[in-house]
């Protein structure tokens, strides 16, 4: 059907978008638009989808808990904290995280994103997994840890090994929780810099 689209920047400026041929057409709008306007020049039902990819140019200074709290730390293998390994050592990470609003919250994932010197130890992963939780599911990528699972009100603990692989001061992203399906359960946690020598 024929379909028009504007984007609204405010109450008196309305740009209407080019909707390219096709049966999927994609276009871009500017990102001070507050709506878009469709208007259908027949009785049809029409869908469209709306995709936002990005990063933060500014690490966050401070926790953030929005009805969850997580927390990361590096231990030496001996238990005692660190921010900095030798090429080579392995190390603990420790990620700690409970629901703060009195309820379990299912579906969550706990995304740890690690700083480009250390790698994860896919064994520890398969064959060594401890603290007091127990992940529903974990996915292991070259940059990052990704665990989904139930966070209970008590705080509960995930610990796993990295390798330390290139020299370098690093910065490391924060650790982030979010709820699956309920995009308002959320928190991170900002990290220190991590030192490989």
């Amino acid at each position: 059907g024929k379909v028009s689209i504007s984007q609204i920047i405010s109450e008196k400026n309305s740009i209407p978008l080019k909707i390219p041929t096709g049966k999927f057409p994609e276009m871009d709008f500017a990102a001070n638009t507050q709506k878009l306007l469709f208007v259908g020049e027949e009785d049809r039902t029409a869908y469209y989808q709306v995709v936002q990819a990005g990063f933060e140019l500014e690490l966050p200074d401070n926790n953030v808990k929005t009805e969850i709290e997580v927390s990361k730390t590096y231990q030496t293998l001996s238990g005692d904290n660190t921010q900095e390994a030798t090429l080579g050592e392995e190390i603990e990470v420790h990620l700690k995280f409970r629901s703060i609003n009195n309820r379990r919250l299912h579906d969550v994932a706990i995304i740890d994103l690690l700083p480009a010197g250390l790698e994860v130890d896919a064994a520890s992963l398969r064959n060594e997994l401890s603290g007091t939780w127990t992940p529903d599911y974990v996915d292991v990528r070259e940059d990052r840890v990704v665990f989904y699972g139930t966070v209970d009100t008590q705080i509960q603990e995930m610990v796993y090994k990295v390798r330390a692989i290139n020299k370098g001061d690093f910065i490391v992203p924060p650790l982030y929780g979010e709820s699956m399906y309920d995009r308002t359960i959320y928190g991170y946690s900002p990290n220190e810099r991590f030192t490989v020598k």
